[in-house]
């Protein structure tokens, strides 16, 4: 299998296994529609720190994906040793890179972390961060299905 070269929005390189690249159907388009086997791939939107989470989370699912409760064990550890803030980056990352499995894997987590929040620890959380407009979108995704309290 090819090796893929990637590399962030902040000019960080990677490499991953094309099977993991596969995973996200823009870069699947990418990789068929052109020999981009010894080309770097821009990922606009997504800083080196959310693409090194994504690429785990992709090579995870490759090598584990005949293995339901290796996979399902993976998936609760990824969402518990992300913070909000980075969990709102990789649904948008999820969502650019239209990977489905990790964005449904996301959305929940991150209700679940926020649900016990009011709205001003929340808006403290995240308008202390540089959100950019897309992550911004998000963010009012996740606020829409909350019920906050003040």
């Amino acid at each position: 299998m090819s090796t893929i070269y990637l590399k962030s929005s902040d000019d960080q390189p990677f490499s991953m296994e094309e099977a993991a690249v596969k995973l996200s159907l823009k870069l699947k388009r990418i990789i068929e529609v052109k020999d981009r086997v010894n080309y770097f791939i821009r990922i606009d939107n997504v800083k080196g720190i959310i693409l090194t989470k994504v690429i785990d989370y992709c090579h995870n699912h490759i090598i584990s994906k005949d293995d339901t409760e290796v996979l399902k064990l993976f998936d609760q550890e990824f969402v518990r040793n992300v913070d909000e803030v980075s969990m709102m980056y990789l649904m948008d990352a999820a969502k650019n890179l239209e990977i489905e499995s990790l964005y449904e894997l996301c959305y929940p987590a991150l209700i679940d972390k926020l649900k016990a929040k009011k709205l001003h620890e929340i808006e403290e959380m995240f308008y202390k961060e540089d959100l950019d407009q897309v992550a911004g979108i998000c963010l009012e995704t996740v606020l829409s299905s909350l019920d906050l309290r003040k």
